[in-house]
C-alpha cells in the first residue's frame, strides 16, 4: 500500500503477489482499488498484481476541473504507475471506464501488453455523435443529483425473487 506523486497527483496503489507475470487491474468510474477485493487473492497467487485508485477516486487526490479527468490523462497515470512498478510487459484488464482507459494504453503501447482483457466496457467516452454526447451529459447530471440511500421502491424491486 503506497502513494506516489504521478503527473502532479498523489495516486494510491498496491502491489500484490511475488511471482508470475505482471497484471494491471484498472477499475471503472466511481470505483476504486477495492473493486478487485474478490479477484485479488486468486490473481496474486499466480501473478504480480498492480491495482490503483484513479485520480479523484478512493484514496487518490482529486484535482479540480473536469479537464483533469480525461481518459488520456488517466492512461498517462497508469502508464507511469506501471513504470514505477517496474513492469516491462504485462497483462492489462480494464473494467467499465477502466476498459476505455485500457484500450487507450493498448493503442499507445501494444508492444508492452502480454494480453488485453476488457470487461463490461465500451470503445470510449469521447464520441463525436451529438446524440450520444447529450445522453452522456444527461447521465452525468443525473448521477450527480442522485441521493443516497436509494428509494425503498428501488430496493424492493431489486430484491424480488426470480423464477
Amino acid at each position: 500500500m503506497a502513494n506516489a506523486n504521478i503527473n502532479g497527483i498523489d495516486l494510491y496503489f498496491e502491489q500484490h503477489g511475488s511471482a508470475g507475470e505482471p497484471l494491471v487491474l484498472v477499475h471503472g468510474y466511481t470505483g476504486d482499488s477495492t473493486d478487485w477485493r474478490h479477484q485479488l487473492p486468486e490473481f496474486a497467487a499466480t501473478h504480480r498484481v498492480l491495482i490503483m485508485d484513479h485520480r479523484g477516486h478512493g484514496r487518490s487526490s482529486a484535482p479540480g476541473g473536469r479537464d483533469a479527468y480525461s481518459m488520456l490523462q488517466i492512461a498517462d497515470d497508469i502508464e507511469a504507475l506501471v513504470a514505477l512498478a517496474g513492469f516491462d510487459r504485462y497483462h492489462l484488464l480494464g473494467h467499465s471506464m477502466g476498459g476505455t482507459v485500457a484500450q487507450e494504453i493498448a493503442l499507445r503501447r501494444p508492444e508492452r501488453l502480454l494480453s488485453l482483457t476488457l470487461h463490461d466496457t465500451s470503445h470510449g467516452f469521447g464520441t463525436k455523435n451529438e446524440l450520444v454526447q447529450k445522453f452522456m451529459q444527461a447521465r452525468h447530471v443525473y448521477a450527480e443529483q442522485l441521493a443516497w440511500p436509494p428509494s425503498p421502491l428501488c430496493l424492493r424491486s431489486s430484491s424480488r425473487r426470480r423464477s
